[in-house]
């Protein structure tokens, strides 16, 4: 991926930020979603749409994990977004007819969402710029995304680091093939310098808190949410 500096919007130690919310996929029927029904509910699948708020201030950053593969920084990146944007699809359940199985299963291949789910993105393996890491900022800060619950869209901003991390607490303890399960070095570097020297710094955050505080307690992984825990203070 070129660099165009002229989308860089925050440089720091160890890492800038660069915007690339206008090359992501976005769903055809954008700022809305899908208008697949749901062969279960027989409902539509997605509901509501992004929204844009000007002046729009992020009081909360929310941590999260993609929960994904470690591909190539700028390929995962848009196969991300790809899998938002793609219509959900669903196959015929082998264990319909047994207690609480619906007849279809979500095949895991779409959601059907209007665009990127979260504000950033942050490679396993950063691309390095300037000998610096590259962070991703996938929507502009003014829009309100899907990505976490408690009604946490509207004043969080959420961040995302790339791979599927164990969190034994919460019954994730196998490691995808070829993986230790754990955060990179760069990961752990940039979380605490984007809080502090970004966050903090630039936005005016006041509130630092992940994905496990808001019902989805395997998200964002044991060590990124110690991290968090440390930087807050406890």
């Amino acid at each position: 991926m070129n660099i165009n500096t002229e989308k860089i919007v925050f440089e720091g130690p160890s890492f800038i930020i660069y915007d690339i919310s206008d090359l992501l996929p976005k769903h055809k029927n954008y700022p809305h979603g899908s208008d697949v029904i749901n062969p279960n509910t027989k409902k539509p699948e997605v509901s509501g749409a992004y929204s844009q708020i000007p002046n729009r201030k992020i009081e909360a950053i929310i941590a999260h994990q993609t929960a994904g593969g470690y591909g190539s920084y700028d390929k995962q990146v848009f196969n991300t977004g790809s899998f938002f944007v793609r219509d959900p699809t669903w196959v015929t359940n082998p264990r319909y007819g047994k207690p609480k199985q619906p007849e279809f299963v979500w095949t895991g291949e779409g959601r059907g969402w209007p665009g990127f789910a979260y504000t950033w993105f942050v490679p396993f393996m950063p691309l390095v710029y300037k000998d610096k890491w590259v962070v991703y900022q996938c929507n502009r800060l003014d829009m309100v995304t899907w990505h976490t619950g408690d009604g946490m869209n509207t004043p969080g901003g959420g961040l995302a680091f790339q791979g599927y991390f164990l969190d034994p607490d919460a019954g994730i303890t196998v490691p995808m093939k070829g993986t230790s399960g754990e955060p990179s070095e760069a990961q752990l570097t940039i979380l605490s310098e984007f809080w502090t020297d970004y966050a903090r710094a630039v936005l005016k955050s006041t509130i630092l808190t992940g994905h496990w505080e808001h019902k989805k307690p395997t998200c964002p992984g044991q060590t990124i949410r110690e991290e968090v825990c440390r930087l807050r203070g406890y």
